[in-house]
């Protein structure tokens, strides 16, 4: 069995450093672009605009890069998290209890960027963390990971267990992280200036090679007694993904999808908003679970069918699409992370 959370933590930010292509080829057209249709001088009017609207950012260059790290570091933290507590929970739960992180990133923003929430959006946050913890109480109660022997409502006293809850847990704990790096990267991008793409193509070199470092230091030090058993181990996962065919098609599509995601998901919020965004992210939860339940991989729960309505009715309430108006859709755009979009 495939088990290297640590190992699928590096294939997500190669995938993000992989964006760098996107950022070069954008480069390379406008270079183009200029070359085609030659100098033209610049208008005394956007001159004139830039002094009415005030000093631009400064730009995020030269040593001021660095502090892209604090965002990786939080993203290491909670995609390595993720990933080890989808180790114990069916794949379903584990989207669905990422729906938490509209609640911290919510509370972070009014705690450290001094944000503010509208009735609805509070009563939103209240309904998303009651819709992830019927979700993670479906998963407990419900015996094995693969749902065998859950019963027809989800929870049973008798099947419960502590492994389940530790992975729920876990996945609660790296929305922590995870909501940490949005509202870090939002405070970055609000004192500097650079562009989305870049941010996400800087944020995988740092993560590669912090997440690498770390691992082999984490290898040599305290997990050199397990061998090839150790979560530390990046080398033997290498090993397993190149001798076994399957696995190395699987990481290279992941790792393909995972940049086309970041790069789609900054389309979407270019064009429409964030509140649109983490919408069709929810129908992505909705295909997980159904494609799940189709091919024999977990039992319907109406427990978990009924926290998951109530989780998808707080996270669209809280952005404004049902029964909110424009300030609520105003805030959510200000409070979800609108130029960056992470597996």
């Amino acid at each position: 069995m495939f088990e290297q959370p640590v190992f699928q933590t590096v294939q997500m930010f190669i995938a993000e450093l992989l964006v760098v292509l996107v950022v070069l080829l954008n480069r390379w057209q406008a270079r183009r672009s200029q070359n085609l249709e030659g100098y033209q001088e610049i208008s005394g009017d956007d001159e004139d605009e830039q002094v009415a609207r005030g000093p631009r950012p400064q730009k995020l260059t030269g040593k001021k890069i660095l502090l892209l790290a604090i965002p990786a570091t939080c993203d290491i933290c909670g995609t390595t998290l993720m990933n080890i507590g989808l180790l114990a929970v069916p794949v379903s739960i584990y989207q669905m209890v990422r729906g938490a992180i509209v609640l911290f990133v919510g509370s972070f923003s009014i705690i450290f960027l001094k944000r503010t929430l509208t009735k609805k959006q509070w009563i939103g946050l209240i309904s998303v963390t009651a819709g992830v913890s019927i979700v993670g109480l479906s998963a407990v109660g419900g015996g094995s990971s693969e749902g065998k022997e859950s019963t027809t409502d989800g929870f049973s006293p008798s099947s419960f267990s502590w492994e389940t809850l530790v992975g729920v847990l876990l996945v609660m704990l790296a929305q922590v992280f995870s909501a940490s790096q949005f509202v870090v990267e939002e405070f970055l991008l609000e004192k500097y200036t650079m562009e989305p793409l870049q941010v996400v193509a800087w944020e995988g070199a740092f993560g590669t090679l912090i997440t690498v470092t770390g691992s082999v230091l984490a290898y040599t030090f305290f997990a050199k007694g397990d061998g090839k058993e150790s979560m530390f181990n990046i080398a033997e996962g290498f090993r397993q993904v190149i001798s076994v065919k399957p696995l190395l098609v699987a990481t290279i599509m992941i790792m393909f999808m995972m940049s086309t995601f970041n790069v789609s998901g900054l389309a979407v919020t270019r064009r429409l908003s964030a509140t649109s965004r983490s919408t069709i992210d929810t129908s992505r939860t909705v295909g997980i679970w159904a494609i799940s339940l189709f091919i024999g991989w977990e039992s319907f729960k109406l427990l978990q069918l009924g926290g998951f309505a109530v989780l998808v009715y707080g996270t669209l309430l809280f952005n404004g699409i049902i029964q909110g108006d424009e300030e609520t859709r105003h805030n959510a755009d200000e409070l979800l992370p609108n130029e960056f979009e992470h597996t």
